[in-house]
């Protein structure tokens, strides 16, 4: 009986120690969404399973394109991610921004927005990569 008891308590106090976020939001929307069509290539699936990447929607702001991405964590605990966009000119070449990698936290099941600006007007297509924090490494 006691170590029923005591397995319950351990439980109870692994569970609690996970947070879920909550939201609320608009039922009618109005706003008009421009998504991008997007091609996605899965090279790790367990990153696939634990971060969910939404619809990319962009628009113009100054002249400059704007990107912004729908991300939530699948998991039942927090995780750690990061990512980074890179931009490319109509002929596909790399425009250097010396962009680093951001780092994006997520609590279980929470659900962000992550979006970049253009650095230039010149920029045509951008690629966002995503990979898991790992602590031991350097990546960001």
């Amino acid at each position: 009986m006691q170590k029923s008891r005591l397995l319950l308590i351990v439980a109870a106090l692994i569970v609690g120690g996970c947070y879920s976020v909550n939201t609320v939001q608009n039922a009618d929307t109005t706003a008009q969404v421009r998504p991008v069509p997007d091609k996605r290539v899965i090279w790790d699936e367990t990153l696939a399973g634990k971060l969910h990447v939404g619809t990319i929607i962009e628009t113009t702001a100054s002249g400059l394109r704007k990107v912004q991405v729908p991300v939530s964590n699948s998991y039942a605990y927090h995780q750690e991610f990061v990512y980074q966009f890179v931009w490319t000119d109509a002929q596909g070449m790399t425009i250097d921004t010396g962009n680093s990698w951001h780092r994006l936290h997520l609590e279980a099941h929470e659900f962000s927005t992550i979006s970049e600006v253009a650095p230039t007007p010149t920029a045509h297509d951008f690629i966002i990569k995503f990979q898991e924090t790992k602590y031991h490494q350097g990546v960001y």
